[in-house]
């Protein structure tokens, strides 16, 4: 009995060992096959992209010839393989198409066991070439004093110049003699600076305000139906941020100060080669990095974009990013570099911001409201800037900061805010929101054959889903996948990369 017992012991024992060796054989057979087929998918995804680019390439070099244009294709496809070189990599042109064809082996783990011991991968990518045509880029770029902020290991700012810059390359290697390439900037805080070469397109340039200084470049928007709308009919007001109350009331935001009056300031500390534009003066707040227009030297929109640097300011306006990224782009002044629209000029307008608009007075009761002229009452009428909204004339500063629609809270440009409210301070940014609807719904009506394809991102967790930035972006893409919640670099190249494939001057057949 004793040794029955010994038996069964060893017995149990032996059946254990037996079951755990065929266990861990299927389990480690199942993790290889694992590895193998993630191995396998990734090298396929890298050809498949590489024969894609390379086929793009050699499509679209119509003006060379067939081994100039094999020879383009191939280098096309090495740059994209990220080091892989295959072990077939064949371009021919069937029926005046661009077919790249390209075939590597994998090795697999489990080869010795499954007798293969090499998968091959094989792809193939088919192209035809589209008539010459262009591609125009605005970049509606935020440059408000929040870009200063991180967004992983950068900040926001640092880390939109590294993809742009990246992006840059990209668009200057898919440029070629069928393809025009033009990209422009138009750098927004809560203002947007035309330029002091477009003083033709303005008036109250030499307002009595400037007395001591010059207009920077910066405008107001128009009122009525011209407020959203390109075309340079009628003209932009030069932005004039209007002299505060000089004694102060409820709290000390009302500087720069005036000199008692509504007709001038007290001091002037404004310096025109600044980039500083918190400075006393008639262009305070008004961002010193003018609009960079369409232009096919890339390398200027590259060096224009490196050179900026995050100043601290008051307020965010997306609106007028968005309404001077559609003039940039149109072929109606002030700025005529757009092509015409029509179904060989591909236009994209993408609205980089990093969170929810403001203008400043958060938190607050008012700006100056207590606030008041030791020498006559102070006032305030838009229709004197050649702005929208109704005059504030109670004696007392605004409620609100200032901006390219003027006082948003007070002047009410938007439609009516009860500025009484508890919730005014919110009614203020839906008014903000408002205006950004406006301006992107005007883009995207499509007046006079417009087509111009919007993207938006939000370069921060503050643009996060449930915010209401993050609605207003996403509305404001031409589509909701046209829109890009960003939280690092990684995802921030993402975003660029998917948009970088609208852009192609050739369709992909196959």
């Amino acid at each position: 009995m004793l040794r029955h017992s010994h038996f069964v012991r060893h017995a149990e024992g032996g059946n254990f060992a037996v079951t755990f060796a065929i266990m861990s054989t299927v389990l480690l057979g199942a993790a290889g096959l694992a590895l193998d087929f993630a191995n396998q998918s990734m090298m396929h995804s890298k050809l498949q992209n590489a024969a894609d680019a390379a086929a793009l390439a050699g499509a679209g070099e119509t003006t060379k010839t067939q081994s100039q244009r094999v020879e383009i294709a191939k280098k096309m496809f090495i740059s994209n393989a990220g080091g892989i070189v295959p072990d077939l990599l064949e371009v021919t042109f069937p029926a005046g198409h661009v077919q790249v064809t390209a075939r590597e082996k994998v090795t697999n783990l489990l080869g010795r066991f499954l007798h293969t011991e090499t998968t091959d991968i094989a792809v193939t990518s088919l192209a035809i070439a589209s008539a010459p045509r262009s591609v125009e880029i605005a970049f509606a770029l935020d440059v408000s004093g929040s870009m200063s902020y991180s967004l992983g290991s950068s900040t926001r700012l640092a880390a939109l110049q590294s993809a742009v810059d990246t992006l840059i390359d990209q668009l200057a290697a898919a440029a070629s003699a069928n393809l025009t390439i033009k990209a422009a900037v138009i750098p927004f805080t809560n203002a947007v600076n035309i330029g002091t070469s477009n003083v033709g397109y303005v008036f109250n340039d030499m307002h009595p305000l400037f007395s001591g200084t010059r207009w920077l470049g910066c405008v107001f928007e128009r009122p009525s139906a011209a407020m959203f709308s390109d075309g340079d009919t009628p003209k932009w007001g030069a932005y004039i941020w209007p002299p505060m109350p000089n004694i102060e009331g409820q709290w000390d935001y009302s500087r720069p100060f005036s000199n008692g009056t509504m007709g001038g300031y007290a001091t002037l500390a404004e310096d025109p080669t600044s980039k500083d534009s918190r400075v006393a003066g008639p262009n305070y707040n008004c961002t010193r990095y003018p609009i960079v227009p369409l232009t096919a030297d890339l390398n200027k929109v590259r060096s224009e974009v490196s050179s900026y640097a995050v100043w601290s300011n008051m307020g965010t306006h997306i609106a007028a990013g968005v309404s001077w990224g559609m003039r940039v782009l149109s072929p109606k002044e002030p700025f005529s570099e757009g092509a015409p629209y029509s179904a060989n000029a591909q236009k994209l307008l993408i609205v980089i911001t990093d969170g929810e608009q403001v203008t400043d007075a958060e938190g607050s009761d008012g700006l100056a409201e207590k606030s008041t002229n030791s020498i006559s009452p102070w006032r305030y009428d838009p229709a004197e800037f050649g702005l929208p909204g109704k005059k504030i004339d109670t004696g007392y500063g605004p409620m609100d900061s200032f901006g390219p629609y003027g006082f948003v809270r007070d002047s009410q440009p938007f439609g009516a805010t009860d500025t009484d409210a508890p919730n005014a301070w919110e009614q203020n940014l839906d008014q903000l929101a408002k205006s950004s609807t406006m301006a992107c719904d005007e883009v995207k009506k499509g007046t006079g054959g417009r087509k111009i394809e919007v993207f938006t991102l939000g370069v921060s967790t503050d643009t996060k889903p449930g915010t209401r930035v993050y609605d207003t972006l996403r509305n404001c893409a031409s589509t909701p996948d046209n829109h890009y919640y960003v939280t690092d670099m990684t995802s921030l190249n993402a975003a660029f990369e998917d948009i970088l494939k609208t852009a192609k001057i050739v369709r992909l057949t196959q």
